[in-house]
């Protein structure tokens, strides 16, 4: 958490909110209850939106399967977030040690690592003297937004005086940079990198991301070092850097014990850019993401003074009920200090015996040794600010990691159908976490009327989800009929020619209009995406919904049509409903060559990442299906190609031309 951000919290929780039950994290407790049994009397996604001071209630499981099932879930959005679903290449890290000083008991040296091509992380390693083990256990130290990094040394916060005690208790002790400070990423703005571009942004480019992938590459390091324990792992840090602590234990299992500092909290989830990635915490807080930590060792070090306040009476007992399903409460430990934001001397010495417990099985306490801090000088890798040969600025930076995305989506096309299984693996989860949208289940449905016993051929409907605060309000047109097939077209405006064919043709017909957002949403502001879905989002999932309210209804055989702009949020719903046996999608002309044709409404988050609309074509296969209006614009070969290698080629119609109404019912009805 940023240092300079006004220290705050709520005594009280006036709002309380249901984790992974709503998307909806701003209303009042009353109104999310009774959408959890019944549809709320208006959709809750209009409300005002979560950010990141929204209190938040913990999550609830009942059983052990739900939370691996859950956690599996949260490693794969968390990774997608960072822009890393799926990983990128690990390239020769070109680890640099040198400029060792001897103390008394320990060592320091400086470390330069290059974590990808043109990027460069600095650090210090400090290493125990004079002990007779051969492997000691390994920690890795992230620093956080203290104004001097890793070399700050006040009564507050020292990063040297818990690298210096560790490497005297016989530790390897890893601390390394945030981007923009000090040795790393020279030139960059910690606050500013890929702020405001939309293009990264698509790409699941942010200084979140860039400091996750740091953190799982000082991780390779450390592992690395012929001294270190790889069975002994533990790591820490404070505020931004309690962030990152509880981020990297969350998706790397290596790391065997954690002890994230000033920072979980059901109340205040993270200031800095850095700690915001978009869909980070889309129906998740911090307290949940900490708790992937478990059975192994936690320990949550807690303030008086700032938004850890409730950490023995609110985030300790949530993260504890996790514990409790492995029958490991005893695992997990929280403190808390009389202090404000900090990592002081009480908080390091309380990590110092958990440590101590756990990764050296030694049960007693650990007082903190007086220290020597070395000069700036003597730290830095780069002591004159200059930057490694190589490194690249900003642009460059953002280019070539857009770059490397693009080949490894390129590289991972099928090309027979293990690879088909494989992208289908990897490249679907991108694209439903680049939405974060769910195909629910038909039990899952909620609906204001009983619309298949009705005898009216025109009405109209509303349906949502159970706990998710949506109303859906649609068109059904034909007589209720679940041996009929049930069309459903997403369109802004009534398709009247297109609704008439399709009833002459023996069917069922549900009209969904695209969601918009009555107020426009400012997604620059309080970093909406990282809590709340975009529009986009929210328009392919009320087609999901839709499919399974027509589920629900008993229709065994279902339809979909999007018209005009909203053929595209069709085409990535049939990604994801399996129901669905055709579908014709108006591509509207896209240019998927170019970044800057993914702008207003298709400014999805992670979006280019996943593959966009070719992956949702890819995963199509080999369900029929109808592009059209393609313009000779938008890339259909992977799309071909996938149905070429399941062999079904004839399901597939590709046209440059917007389809006639007529010619649609037409292709229904073969």
């Amino acid at each position: 958490m940023a240092m300079n951000k006004k220290t705050k919290w709520h005594k009280t929780y006036g709002v309380v909110l249901l984790l992974m039950v709503s998307n909806i994290l701003s209303v009042n407790q009353e109104s999310l209850a009774q959408s959890a049994s019944s549809l709320p009397d208006h959709d809750l996604r209009q409300d005002t939106p979560r950010t990141l001071d929204t209190p938040v209630a913990p999550p609830i499981f009942t059983t052990l399967a739900a939370w691996k099932q859950r956690r599996a879930h949260l490693q794969e959005q968390i990774l997608n977030a960072a822009g890393l679903l799926p990983l990128p290449e690990k390239t020769p890290l070109h680890a640099r040690i040198f400029g060792k000083l001897e103390r008394e008991g320990y060592s320091i040296e400086k470390v330069e690592l290059q974590t990808r091509p043109g990027f460069f992380l600095g650090g210090n390693l400090y290493r125990p003297l004079g002990r007779a083990e051969k492997k000691f256990p390994g920690i890795v130290t992230p620093h956080g937004h203290w104004a001097r990094g890793r070399l700050h040394d006040d009564a507050l916060g020292s990063i040297p005086a818990r690298c210096i005690n560790l490497a005297r208790q016989g530790y390897v002790v890893f601390a390394y940079d945030m981007t923009g400070y000090n040795d790393t990423g020279l030139g960059l703005n910690h606050r500013g990198f890929a702020v405001n571009n939309s293009r990264a942004a698509l790409w699941g480019i942010s200084v979140f991301g860039l400091q996750t992938w740091n953190s799982i590459r000082a991780l390779d390091f450390l592992l690395s070092l012929p001294d270190v324990d790889k069975t002994r792992i533990g790591a820490t840090g404070a505020s931004g850097g309690g962030t990152q602590t509880f981020v990297l234990t969350a998706i790397d299992d290596r790391v065997h014990v954690a002890a994230p500092v000033n920072m979980i909290s059901l109340h205040m989830q993270g200031g800095c850019v850095c700690e915001n990635a978009p869909g980070l915490r889309v129906d998740t807080s911090n307290v949940e993401i900490g708790a992937m930590m478990a059975p192994k060792p936690l320990l949550m070090v807690a303030a008086t003074g700032d938004w850890t306040v409730n950490t023995p009476t609110k985030e300790g007992p949530a993260t504890q009920q996790v514990y409790r399903l492995f029958e490991a409460t005893d695992h997990l430990r929280w403190t808390q200090i009389e202090a404000p934001h900090n990592y002081n001397k009480q908080s390091r010495e309380a990590v110092y015996g958990f440590f101590n417990q756990w990764l050296r099985h030694e049960n007693k306490p650990v007082a903190e040794q007086p220290y020597h801090s070395e000069t700036d000088a003597e730290l830095r890798v780069y002591p004159d600010g200059k930057a490694a040969p190589g490194t690249l600025n900003e642009k460059q930076l953002i280019d070539s990691m857009i770059e490397e995305r693009r080949q490894q989506w390129q590289k991972s096309l099928p090309r027979n159908a293990r690879e088909q299984a494989a992208f289908r693996k990897t490249f679907g989860a991108a694209l439903r976490h680049s939405l974060g949208v769910e195909m629910p289940l038909p039990t899952a449905i909620l609906s204001s009327n009983n619309a298949a016993s009705s005898e009216a051929q025109e009405q109209t409907v509303i349906f949502g989800r159970v706990g998710r605060g949506d109303r859906i309000e649609a068109q059904l047109y034909g007589k209720p009929d679940k041996k009929r097939a049930a069309t459903l077209i997403v369109s802004e405006q009534i398709p009247t020619a297109l609704i008439t064919g399709l009833l002459n043709s023996g069917r069922v017909v549900l009209h969904l209009r695209p969601f918009r957002f009555q107020t426009p949403r400012d997604v620059q502001a309080n970093f909406f995406t990282t809590y709340n879905r975009p529009e986009l989002s929210n328009r392919v999932q009320d087609i999901l919904t839709a499919v399974a309210y027509l589920e629900q209804r008993g229709h065994s055989k279902i339809e979909l049509i999007g018209v005009g702009r909203a053929g595209l949020a069709t085409l990535l719903a049939r990604a994801f409903a399996p129901s669905i046996t055709r579908a014709v999608c108006d591509v509207d002309g896209l240019d998927t060559a170019l970044d800057d044709s993914f702008v207003t409404d298709l400014a999805q988050p992670s979006l280019r990442r996943a593959g966009d609309f070719r992956t949702a074509g890819i995963l199509a296969a080999p369900s029929n299906l109808w592009l059209h209006n393609t313009q000779d614009r938008f890339d259909a070969a992977p799309i071909v190609d996938a149905y070429r290698i399941a062999n079904f080629q004839p399901r597939l119609k590709i046209s440059n031309e917007r389809a006639a109404e007529s010619a649609i019912v037409e292709w229904l009805k073969n």
